[in-house]
């Protein structure tokens, strides 16, 4: 039987005893310097002529600080959601943010595996680059995706625990309000019964 007297548990307390929230933030963080560094010319995990003739384009170029600063709001996300503070932001915007994202990494990740499939499948020329970068983007789905979850289950476990103990606070009180009758005295009891017999 739970406790309604216990206190009640931190808001990303699963978040942060499993560190999948961290995990995310971790992933997010190393994104965000890997297309700082491809932006700066260092193309980490890239194939370095095909990137070099695309970051030589300036709307590429922008297209990838853009992707660096989104990586920057995931890492906060993250951190929001595995982290203290994170109460202090509205529920809905942490959830709609960290939910957005994990869709986009999903799409873009079940995207790039797929096409891995089919070019394995009818022999096209299958780089490992490609397939790394596209397990890469299934892996960040997984841990914001799991992290918001957590994130979730743990807010509807705490707010029904404070109902719980609202609904029993307002009983007690209840209970203590209402008013005693004084009890009639034995003697006046046997009066009416005598009367009543007569």
């Amino acid at each position: 039987m739970t406790d309604l007297t216990a206190p009640t548990p931190p808001l990303t307390h699963s978040a942060k005893g499993s560190g999948v929230g961290y995990g995310a933030a971790l992933w997010a963080l190393v994104f965000a310097a890997l297309h700082v560094a491809w932006a700066l010319g260092w193309y980490v995990g890239l194939d370095q002529e095909p990137a070099r003739q695309a970051f030589q384009r300036r709307w590429f170029l922008m297209y990838d600080l853009v992707a660096a600063g989104l990586c920057v709001v995931a890492f906060a996300v993250a951190l929001a959601l595995a982290q203290q503070w994170g109460q202090r932001i509205p529920y809905s915007l942490v959830s709609k943010l960290a939910w957005g994202g994990t869709v986009l990494l999903a799409l873009r990740g079940a995207a790039g595996v797929a096409q891995d499939v089919y070019r394995v499948t009818f022999g096209g020329n299958l780089r490992a680059a490609s397939v790394l970068w596209d397990l890469w983007f299934c892996l960040g789905a997984m841990l914001f995706g799991i992290s918001v979850w957590q994130f979730s289950r743990a807010r509807k476990m705490r707010g029904s625990l404070r109902s719980a103990k609202l609904k029993r606070t307002h009983s007690r009180s209840m209970v203590k309000n209402v008013p005693r009758t004084t009890d009639t005295p034995l003697a006046a009891v046997d009066v009416e019964r005598t009367d009543c017999m007569r």
